[in-house]
């Protein structure tokens, strides 16, 4: 059974509704029964027609937004540097 079709103005209500909700667009079209690729289709679609400001997601919304992690060098040594070698002996 398929969903009815929604008008530009119910799309652009519900885009506006997901958008100020605070959840990711995925999860708030989980908790919706929308397919993602559904409301992102409709964000394209009402996007070209220049007549709908679209907001932006949150950053949380956005896909893979994980701080970014700080990398760092690390010199691993093969004797503890700590310890002093012995002078070796002339013989």
């Amino acid at each position: 059974m398929y969903a009815a079709k929604k008008t530009p103005e119910e799309q652009y209500q519900l885009v506006l509704e997901c958008r100020r909700s605070g959840l990711t667009d995925r999860d708030w079209c989980r908790n919706n029964g929308i397919n993602p690729n559904t409301f992102y289709t409709w964000i394209s679609r009402l996007s070209k027609k220049a007549c709908y400001a679209i907001p932006e997601p949150s950053i949380s919304s956005v896909p893979n937004s994980r701080p970014a992690q700080e990398i760092v060098r690390v010199d691993i040594l093969s004797e503890d540097p700590l310890r002093k070698s012995a002078p070796q002996e002339n013989t």
